[in-house]
């Protein structure tokens, strides 16, 4: 069985030995490269095949989000999994506005890692219990958040989330779609008002929590 390479990115030493000793024990995954920041990191991928990077948050020179940034615009084939102290809404939405396929913190146990990266290899997204349920509680408060079925959105607006949720502009939906830029802000407004969601990394939150678009869709 081939194992998955795995990049390791954290400016703790100790810390990044603990995770390496505890991924080179399972029997699927390996540290095959490491380093202490963001721009080590993108040094070691220039000369390593890797098939996932785990990588802090806070580090100095260059912290995670940008690093998760510049790897899905210079390697969009590697997904990338934040692993972090910070427990709250707005690492975690800039995570995912910068690309990331999963956060865990780092209090995660040695089953909910491993479940982490088999789900990241498989293409799907995998956030930490705890932090799901806090950040939907803060977006939504007390209220009941209602799932959102497919036919619940025109085949138009379908059209429009999925390319918002590939990262495209208003103008790059457009072009895709052979529509204006203006059209496209119209379509994101309505599905914002029907998700109930006020900003555009809440409406990919809400799409990927309510899954949306399955991973075979």
């Amino acid at each position: 069985m081939t194992k998955i390479k795995i990049a390791l990115v954290d400016d703790h030493t100790i810390v990044r030995e603990g995770f390496k000793i505890m991924l080179n024990s399972s029997d699927f995954a390996e540290v095959v490269c490491e380093a202490a920041d963001g721009d080590q990191a993108l040094e070691v991928l220039k000369y390593n095949n890797v098939d996932l990077l785990i990588t802090d948050v806070y580090m100095p020179n260059k912290n995670g989000i940008q690093l998760c940034t510049e790897v899905k615009s210079l390697y969009p084939e590697i997904p990338v999994l934040i692993l972090s102290m910070y427990n709250n809404k707005e690492y975690f939405m800039n995570s995912l506005r910068a690309g990331a396929s999963g956060y865990l913190i780092k209090d995660c146990d040695r089953d909910e890692l491993f479940l982490a990266i088999k789900k990241i290899i498989k293409g799907d997204n995998y956030y930490s219990n705890s932090l799901s349920n806090s950040l939907v509680h803060g977006i939504y408060g007390k209220k009941e958040m209602k799932l959102s079925k497919k036919d619940d959105l025109t085949s138009r607006e379908r059209d429009v989330l999925k390319l918002i949720m590939d990262g495209h502009t208003s103008k790059g939906v457009g072009e895709h779609l052979a529509i204006s830029p203006r059209t496209v802000d119209k379509h994101r407004e309505n599905l914002m008002k029907k998700f109930g969601v006020n900003s555009v990394v809440e409406l990919m939150n809400y799409t990927i929590k309510n899954n949306i678009f399955p991973s075979n869709d």
